[in-house]
């Protein structure tokens, strides 16, 4: 039987398992809609599963995420990396380097010693290293909270605050889009309205104590730099998801992105399939 053949048979199977009624009738039975977007996305997962069982990628596939406080990306991060593991697919984390407990101890002293500019370039520098060595661990899937591309608009961000020089900005900023473009495979950026992530975040918690970051400006100037870096992004990954979630449940941002990445995915399995038999 030619091997084509056989990858249709196999993929046909995904979608004539029948439907758990349980599922339907009982657990959500209130909430239908949802019901039906999450069959759809079992559905393209038990598709990865098959062509995952036929043929491995020739690197992990990895997916950055990057965006703005209370717009989804934290839930959609750890939706995603619960989908794919109970999904049997082989799933790394790697958390946000700058609040991570590493960065506090290890490197955040040493980096206050040095210029705003000098230090962005140390952090992108060890992300980047982060990103390696989490690709040769020989992960399916990995999924990391703000990487390379977050650096760079942070690092675009003291470039136009006058703390990183011209020639700095420029070579690191093409340096790393290439970087980028070998090595992530999907970037998610997800945002608001300003006032409407500080509303989440209030609503969200008990303190009434002003935040230190998380205030109109810092929200507006951000958003500002991930526009004026869009064209940036889109050289640096060949696939992203560019998401206002003013309007949106964290629900329906899970489900937005997911249904954006897993398409990708598809075309990535089908063509190492290709590779792998001449086809």
């Amino acid at each position: 039987m030619p091997i084509f053949v056989r990858l249709k048979e196999i993929l046909d199977k995904v979608f004539a398992k029948k439907e758990d009624l349980f599922f339907r009738d009982t657990i959500f039975v209130d909430n239908q809609d949802y019901y039906t977007n999450l069959r759809q996305l079992h559905a393209q997962k038990i598709e990865l599963q098959r062509l995952k069982s036929l043929v491995s990628l020739p690197k992990p596939f990895v997916i950055e995420f990057s965006g703005t406080p209370r717009t989804g990306k934290t839930t959609t991060i750890n939706n995603l990396y619960d989908f794919f593991k109970k999904g049997g697919f082989d799933v790394s984390l790697i958390e946000e380097f700058t609040t991570s407990e590493t960065y506090k101890e290890k490197f955040k002293s040493k980096l206050d010693k040095m210029g705003l500019g000098d230090s962005n370039i140390a952090i992108i520098e060890e992300v980047y290293r982060q990103l390696q060595n989490a690709i040769s661990s020989g992960k399916e899937i990995i999924l990391i909270d703000r990487s390379i591309n977050d650096r760079q608009m942070w690092n675009y961000r003291r470039f136009i605050c006058g703390d990183m020089p011209k020639e700095q900005y420029l070579e690191a900023r093409d340096k790393y889009s290439m970087i980028s473009k070998t090595l992530i495979d999907f970037l998610v950026i997800t945002y608001a309205d300003p006032l409407v992530s500080l509303k989440r975040d209030y609503l969200s918690s008990l303190a009434l104590e002003p935040r230190r970051f998380l205030n109109v400006d810092n929200i507006e100037g951000y958003n500002n730099s991930l526009n004026v870096l869009q064209g940036l992004f889109s050289e640096s990954v060949d696939s992203m998801a560019f998401i206002d979630t003013s309007n949106m449940s964290m629900n329906d941002v899970s489900i937005g992105v997911t249904s954006q990445i897993l398409p990708v995915m598809r075309k990535r399995y089908i063509k190492a399939f290709q590779q792998k038999y001449n086809l």
